[in-house]
């Protein structure tokens, strides 16, 4: 039982290095832009994820939408975030779907 709880930890601390890791990749482009969005989402096993912000790009403000549908979850979360944007030639590249991953272990 003692091992499986070490193995947890230790992907738990593997993971949260990569996500902290993966911002340092992309900064040694010059930004394009800043983001800021926030938003919400409700979920009990499958939900619901809304949002809205600001894209700033080429000195001017540019608004943008985020859905999405969960799987899994339970509970409800509101989320304020905002970064830089890197690679963006043109204001609609921002456009797509995205996904996102999480982990948690036992604290």
């Amino acid at each position: 039982m003692n091992t499986l709880a070490n193995i947890r930890r230790m992907a738990t601390v593997i993971v949260a290095a990569c996500a902290m890791a993966a911002p340092a990749f992309a900064q040694d482009a010059p930004v394009d832009g800043h983001l800021h969005l926030t938003g919400g989402s409700v979920a009990f096993l499958a939900g619901v994820s809304w949002g809205h912000g600001r894209l700033e790009f080429n000195s001017h403000s540019y608004r943008v939408k985020v859905r999405g549908l969960k799987v899994g979850s339970i509970g409800v979360a509101s989320y304020s975030a905002s970064g830089d944007v890197f690679h963006l030639r043109h204001a609609r590249d921002i456009d797509g779907t995205y996904g996102t991953a999480t982990a948690s272990g036992p604290a």
